[in-house]
């Protein structure tokens, strides 16, 4: 049973205290069963190729896939028992509590995406109930997006530049390709200098526009 107090009050005055016992037992069974059921969901875990957990409503994880804990720097044995929100940032891990509040509370799926540290995940997190209809546990299912995001990211350079292209001259188009190109990258300096090598000249030289603002720039002459 969970036990549950509090005082009735009217003003200052406490005229009396209200208790409540709260069934829990198939709540507890279910989360005891879980946990006893460790191995099994183990092995259906580690067949999937992406991150997958399996955790309490508190946040407290039961198990993990391999995958899920080497894109943590961990190992298994290592996050089981530990709270999800120990393995990630302070802010994320504000947001994750809400995220997961509101699933138990609500007992529906939820699915988002984030970004840390250069990594786009898709997160699914999805209630597992117990007999008595409460949240017993939560499966999270994460998908690296990354190289998705990636592609993405070129085929609208790719767009961009060829739009670019039909009005402004090959000087411009190439200034443009440059701070494309940093875009994807996260460079701040890049440049293109083309050299006639028999005459030792350059003979067209770009630079992007976070490069021409510092100034670093190498005069149209001869290299001679």
């Amino acid at each position: 049973f969970r036990d549950i107090v509090a005082p009735i009050r009217m003003g200052d005055e406490i005229l009396g205290i209200l208790g409540t016992n709260i069934d829990v037992t198939e709540h507890v069974r279910s989360i005891r069963l879980l946990h006893e059921s460790k191995a099994h969901l183990a092995s259906l875990l580690n067949s999937i190729d992406e991150s997958a957990a399996l955790i309490e409503p508190d946040g407290r994880v039961i198990t993990v896939n391999k995958t899920f804990a080497d894109r943590i720097g961990r190992t298994v044995a290592e996050c089981q028992g530990r709270l999800l929100y120990d393995f990630i940032p302070a802010e994320a891990a504000q947001i994750r509590r809400r995220i997961l509040e509101d699933l138990v509370r609500n007992g529906r799926p939820v699915t988002f995406v984030d970004e840390r540290e250069g990594l786009w995940m898709r997160h699914s997190l999805s209630p597992v109930f117990a007999p008595d209809g409460s949240v017993a546990a939560v499966a999270i299912f994460a998908v690296d997006l990354t190289e998705r995001k990636r592609r993405e990211t070129l085929l609208l350079a790719r767009q961009r530049l060829g739009e670019y292209a039909i009005n402004h001259p090959l000087k411009d188009l190439l200034r443009m390709a440059l701070d494309e190109a940093e875009n994807v990258t996260g460079s701040t300096l890049s440049f293109l200098h083309f050299l006639d090598e028999g005459e030792q000249l350059l003979t067209m030289q770009a630079w992007s526009t976070k490069t021409l603002r510092t100034g670093f720039t190498v005069p149209e002459k001869g290299l001679s």
